[in-house]
Protein backbone atom coordinates (compact mmCIF):
# COMPACT_ATOMS: atom_id res chain seq x y z
CA UNK A 1 0.00 0.00 0.00
CA UNK A 2 1.18 3.33 -0.44
CA UNK A 3 1.94 5.76 1.77
CA UNK A 4 0.58 8.74 2.99
CA UNK A 5 3.24 10.98 3.92
CA UNK A 6 3.96 14.17 2.24
CA UNK A 7 6.52 13.83 -0.57
CA UNK A 8 9.06 16.14 -1.79
CA UNK A 9 8.51 16.60 -5.69
CA UNK A 10 9.97 17.91 -9.05
CA UNK A 11 7.26 20.61 -9.90
CA UNK A 12 7.64 20.89 -13.14
CA UNK A 13 7.60 16.99 -13.99
CA UNK A 14 4.73 16.80 -11.34
CA UNK A 15 2.15 19.58 -12.33
CA UNK A 16 3.14 18.35 -16.46
CA UNK A 17 2.08 14.48 -15.49
CA UNK A 18 -0.63 15.45 -13.24
CA UNK A 19 -2.22 17.92 -16.47
CA UNK A 20 -1.69 15.01 -18.65
CA UNK A 21 -3.43 12.15 -16.67
CA UNK A 22 -6.74 14.65 -15.76
CA UNK A 23 -6.74 14.84 -19.75
CA UNK A 24 -6.32 11.25 -20.35
CA UNK A 25 -9.35 10.70 -17.78
CA UNK A 26 -11.40 13.89 -18.56
CA UNK A 27 -10.90 15.74 -15.02
CA UNK A 28 -10.54 19.00 -14.17
CA UNK A 29 -9.40 20.08 -10.85
CA UNK A 30 -13.27 19.67 -9.40
CA UNK A 31 -14.08 16.40 -10.35
CA UNK A 32 -10.36 14.99 -9.30
CA UNK A 33 -11.10 17.21 -5.80
CA UNK A 34 -14.44 15.00 -5.59
CA UNK A 35 -13.04 11.59 -6.46
CA UNK A 36 -9.76 11.93 -4.12
CA UNK A 37 -11.86 14.03 -1.37
CA UNK A 38 -10.38 17.08 -1.06
CA UNK A 39 -11.00 20.50 -1.86
CA UNK A 40 -10.29 22.03 -5.79
CA UNK A 41 -8.09 24.66 -3.79
CA UNK A 42 -5.78 21.71 -3.15
CA UNK A 43 -5.69 20.61 -6.27
CA UNK A 44 -4.92 23.98 -7.59
CA UNK A 45 -2.37 24.27 -4.97
CA UNK A 46 -0.80 21.45 -6.89
CA UNK A 47 -1.04 22.28 -10.95
CA UNK A 48 0.35 26.30 -9.26
CA UNK A 49 3.43 25.02 -7.70
CA UNK A 50 2.01 26.44 -4.70
CA UNK A 51 2.77 23.59 -2.30
CA UNK A 52 5.79 21.30 -2.42
CA UNK A 53 4.46 18.67 -0.70
CA UNK A 54 1.23 17.26 -0.51
CA UNK A 55 -0.54 13.98 1.81
CA UNK A 56 -2.83 13.96 -1.85
CA UNK A 57 0.02 12.57 -4.18
CA UNK A 58 -0.50 8.89 -3.24
CA UNK A 59 -4.01 9.11 -3.60
CA UNK A 60 -3.98 11.05 -6.81
CA UNK A 61 -1.15 8.10 -8.40
CA UNK A 62 -3.86 5.31 -6.79
CA UNK A 63 -6.65 7.13 -8.83
CA UNK A 64 -4.74 7.24 -12.13
CA UNK A 65 -3.24 3.92 -11.58
CA UNK A 66 -0.15 5.29 -11.83
CA UNK A 67 3.15 4.67 -9.69
CA UNK A 68 4.07 7.53 -7.26
CA UNK A 69 8.02 7.96 -8.74
CA UNK A 70 6.23 8.30 -11.75
CA UNK A 71 3.87 10.79 -10.86
CA UNK A 72 6.48 12.79 -8.85
CA UNK A 73 8.98 12.53 -11.67
CA UNK A 74 11.10 10.00 -10.28
CA UNK A 75 10.73 7.31 -12.67
CA UNK A 76 9.37 7.19 -16.55
CA UNK A 77 7.71 3.62 -15.92
CA UNK A 78 3.72 4.65 -14.91
CA UNK A 79 3.54 1.79 -12.71
CA UNK A 80 0.24 0.00 -14.63
CA UNK A 81 0.69 -3.04 -12.91
CA UNK A 82 0.42 -2.38 -9.37
CA UNK A 83 -2.09 -4.99 -7.32
CA UNK A 84 -5.45 -4.13 -6.45
CA UNK A 85 -4.56 -3.43 -2.70
CA UNK A 86 -2.76 -0.53 -4.00
CA UNK A 87 -4.84 0.82 -6.63
CA UNK A 88 -7.70 1.35 -4.43
CA UNK A 89 -8.44 5.01 -3.41
CA UNK A 90 -9.24 5.93 0.37
CA UNK A 91 -12.90 5.61 -0.61
CA UNK A 92 -12.66 2.60 -1.71
CA UNK A 93 -10.21 1.39 1.29
CA UNK A 94 -13.50 3.25 3.48
CA UNK A 95 -15.88 1.10 2.39
CA UNK A 96 -14.14 -1.93 2.47
CA UNK A 97 -13.22 -0.95 5.83
CA UNK A 98 -16.70 -0.48 6.92
CA UNK A 99 -18.17 -3.59 5.30
CA UNK A 100 -16.45 -5.58 7.49
CA UNK A 101 -17.57 -4.02 10.17
CA UNK A 102 -21.28 -5.32 9.23
CA UNK A 103 -22.34 -8.71 10.64
CA UNK A 104 -23.83 -11.55 8.40
CA UNK A 105 -27.27 -10.55 7.80
CA UNK A 106 -26.13 -6.40 7.05
CA UNK A 107 -23.55 -8.31 4.67
CA UNK A 108 -25.64 -9.93 2.53
CA UNK A 109 -28.20 -7.36 2.56
CA UNK A 110 -25.76 -4.86 1.58
CA UNK A 111 -24.23 -7.28 -1.34
CA UNK A 112 -28.08 -7.54 -2.82
CA UNK A 113 -28.62 -3.49 -2.83
CA UNK A 114 -25.24 -3.37 -4.53
CA UNK A 115 -25.89 -6.12 -6.91
CA UNK A 116 -28.98 -4.56 -7.54
CA UNK A 117 -27.30 -1.21 -8.95
CA UNK A 118 -24.54 -2.93 -10.69
CA UNK A 119 -27.41 -5.19 -12.68
CA UNK A 120 -25.70 -8.04 -11.08
CA UNK A 121 -28.77 -10.79 -10.69
CA UNK A 122 -28.23 -13.88 -8.36
CA UNK A 123 -31.38 -16.39 -7.16
CA UNK A 124 -29.78 -15.91 -3.86
CA UNK A 125 -26.85 -14.41 -1.90
CA UNK A 126 -24.55 -17.69 -1.08
CA UNK A 127 -24.75 -18.64 3.08
CA UNK A 128 -27.76 -16.42 3.87
CA UNK A 129 -30.56 -17.71 1.68
CA UNK A 130 -31.53 -14.00 1.34
CA UNK A 131 -32.76 -13.41 -2.00
CA UNK A 132 -31.36 -10.44 -4.04
CA UNK A 133 -34.67 -10.14 -6.54
CA UNK A 134 -36.72 -9.23 -3.39
CA UNK A 135 -36.87 -5.76 -2.57
CA UNK A 136 -35.56 -5.51 1.35
CA UNK A 137 -37.27 -2.08 2.23
CA UNK A 138 -39.31 -2.50 6.29
CA UNK A 139 -42.61 -2.37 5.02
CA UNK A 140 -42.10 -5.50 2.12
CA UNK A 141 -40.79 -7.25 5.18
CA UNK A 142 -43.27 -6.63 7.37
CA UNK A 143 -46.02 -7.80 4.76
CA UNK A 144 -44.18 -10.79 4.17
CA UNK A 145 -43.54 -9.39 -0.01
CA UNK A 146 -41.89 -12.01 -2.42
CA UNK A 147 -41.00 -11.68 -5.82
CA UNK A 148 -41.42 -14.14 -8.52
Amino acid sequence: MLSVRCYRVRMDTLVSRLNDLMREHGDDQTSLARKIGCTPAAINQILTGRTQRSRLLPEIADLYDVALPFLLGRSNDRGAQLRTEDRMTGEDRRLVNLFQQLDRQDRALVMSVIERVAGVSRERVKDTGVPVSSPQTLHDRQLGYRTG
